[in-house]
């Protein structure tokens, strides 16, 4: 064998030995991506699933607040008509409902895929940036809503609460919790107090500001889990 003939197969093996590490490499970056869409794809079904349940959470808190609102605002408007016309079945009635205000934050909790993504980081997995970016923004916004629906805990919720020693929800699934002197109470309240109607008119004003925003987040999260569902 020529010393050329042995440099060249040198060469040769040297190819193959740099092929082979380098066909390693590819091997190993090509597995990486295939496990990371498998994970994106598990997550953003996760994703989904989360997100068909905030639109019926919001829904929930659409109706809940609408009802609320309307009665709040029948209430007032008997003030305004004067109360001594109104029974005292109607008010209790009314103000059990425009009291019921209140809220928990697990009535909007529908975001632990998105707060484990976080907590790992692993939110870049979700491979599209524009997508990961309108998550990022919805769920900041839900945040941000569920301290508006949590100040909606004061006023009448409260009063209610301080008079009956009962929670406005408990009493209209069982009215027979509300006692007698319970009831004398919030009759005495609500026929001689204005700070009530005064709550009243607050809470139907705040109410008014929150609810085109659960429209609004509710159309949101109905887009965000069809545009996950497609990848």
């Amino acid at each position: 064998m020529t010393q050329k003939t042995a440099w060249l197969r040198v060469f040769v093996e040297g190819l193959v030995i740099v092929a082979s590490i380098l066909l390693a490499f590819a091997i190993d970056a090509w597995w990486a991506q295939r496990q990371d869409r498998i994970l994106e794809r598990q997550y953003l079904s996760r994703l989904s699933e989360d997100l068909r349940l905030g639109t019926r959470q919001l829904d929930n808190q659409l109706d809940r607040l609408g009802n609320a609102m309307d009665a709040s605002r029948a209430l007032a408007a008997a003030l305004d008509e004067g109360l001594q016309s109104t029974t005292d079945s109607v008010l209790l009635s009314q103000y059990s409902v425009a009291a019921r205000t209140g809220f928990v934050e697990a009535n909007l909790d529908h975001a632990g895929t998105y707060r484990e993504l976080q907590a790992t980081g692993r939110l870049a997995i979700v491979s599209d940036a524009d997508l990961r970016n309108d998550l990022t923004t919805y769920y900041r916004n839900i945040e941000l809503l569920i301290q508006s629906l949590l100040e909606l805990n004061q006023g009448a919720n409260v009063r209610y609460m301080q008079l009956t020693g009962r929670r406005p929800v408990e009493v209209q699934d069982d009215s027979s919790l509300l006692t007698t002197q319970g009831r004398r109470r919030l009759l005495a309240e609500l026929r001689s107090d204005p700070d009530v109607f005064r709550e009243l008119r607050q809470f139907s004003a705040m109410v008014d500001l929150n609810l085109p925003r659960i429209r609004t987040y509710r159309a949101s999260a109905d887009s965000l889990a069809t545009r996950v569902s497609r990848f």
